[in-house]
């Protein structure tokens, strides 16, 4: 079978679901890098800063700078994609073999058995799915569940507590859906998650990323988050995610900077059920200043707003993590399940907008 692409290094990996924290490392100042190498000029925590080839630096009021972070390697993200006659392609990270960046990607979950056996066959090109995350109280650390991913995938394991499989209990339509069973957090853990992750994806700035899938809560504890679309090969793994917040309303986020939400009216908010099947549908447009992001449960407009939506200008989301990507609340297992879904850059169907937007984005 073809090797499957990994997801590069930083991606998820990190465990770090807070968002960007930028710190300044104690030491000497260093001369601003030129003008020509600049990408991006900023203020955070009441300082201008700037990102030039991958780094953040604070700039002091002397002109001088200080490290801050390294985000990124340019080298590493151009190497990423290749376009030939119209259609993208992902490189995978030894030698030159690309695969497909399906416009749009979409999953129903139809093929192949059930339970870790049917897990197996959605890791690869054929279905698209590249990763599988399962960080559990028994696998609380990176190195953990590494290990027992490689032990699934490769040396036919079974799941101990957190489980991702097909089941025709999971099903919205057709015979197969997707569920993800989450134990809660303990131990100090942040949260646990049980995800499926595809790298075969692509949006900048400037494209609008319209997504949609069915999500049914089948346990009466709510997941945290339901989907994040990230930059896998920047530091903690920045983008939007897609969450039910600590109340159980749909919302949005962006990992970095300052976090900025784009929530529900308190006015009108609408509940997330529970037990019920729910299509969720985003429309985010990129950018690192004035983004949209328009979220509907079933036929309802429940979120509307603007706001940065890009973690920084030459962002490109290339990873759709799906199921419960992170379980912070609550004592009880998560137990989501998906079905249906669809990425790409062609509105949705099902879905209308009212003329003016309905709120702002709140930080």
């Amino acid at each position: 079978m073809t090797k499957r692409p990994r997801l590069l290094a930083g991606g998820l990996l990190a465990l770090v679901l807070c968002g960007w924290v930028w710190w300044s490392r104690a030491g000497a100042t260093v001369p601003p890098p030129p003008d020509h190498l600049v990408e991006w000029r900023f203020d955070y925590d009441g300082a201008p800063h700037l990102l030039a080839e991958g780094t953040i630096y604070r700039q002091l009021p002397s002109g001088q700078c200080v490290w801050v972070a390294q985000v990124f390697d340019p080298a590493q993200v151009a190497r990423q994609y290749v376009q030939k006659e119209g259609q993208w392609f992902r490189r995978g990270d030894e030698g030159e073999q690309t695969y497909l960046v399906p416009e749009p990607f979409r999953s129903s979950f139809e093929d192949g058995p059930e339970g870790v056996a049917g897990l197996r066959t959605l890791i690869g090109p054929v279905y698209g799915w590249t990763e599988l995350t399962l960080q559990s109280p028994v696998t609380p650390n990176v190195s953990d569940y590494v290990a027992l991913r490689k032990e699934i995938l490769k040396q036919n394991a079974d799941f101990r507590d957190a489980r991702v499989e097909p089941l025709a209990a999971a099903a919205h339509t057709g015979t197969r859906g997707l569920r993800c069973t989450c134990p809660p957090p303990s131990g100090g853990m942040i949260c646990t998650k049980a995800s499926l992750s595809t790298g075969l994806v692509r949006f900048v700035r400037g494209e609008t990323l319209w997504f949609q899938a069915w999500f049914r809560s089948a346990s009466d504890m709510l997941p945290h988050t339901l989907a994040d679309f990230e930059c896998d090969y920047a530091l903690q793994s920045p983008g939007l995610r897609i969450s039910l917040g600590e109340e159980g309303f749909l919302e949005a986020e962006l990992k970095a900077l300052s976090k900025p939400r784009f929530k529900q009216p308190e006015d009108r908010r609408v509940a997330f059920p529970k037990r019920e099947w729910v299509r969720v549908t985003v429309a985010a447009s990129l950018d690192v200043l004035d983004g949209h992001v328009r979220i509907w449960q079933n036929e309802t407009l429940v979120v509307d707003a603007h706001g940065p939506t890009l973690p920084f200008p030459s962002g490109i989301i290339n990873s759709l993590e799906i199921g419960v990507s992170a379980h912070s609340y609550g004592n009880q297992p998560a137990i989501l399940d998906v079905d249906d879904i669809t990425l790409g850059h062609t509105p949705l169907e099902g879905v209308s907008s009212p003329p003016e937007s309905q709120t702002e984005s709140q930080p």
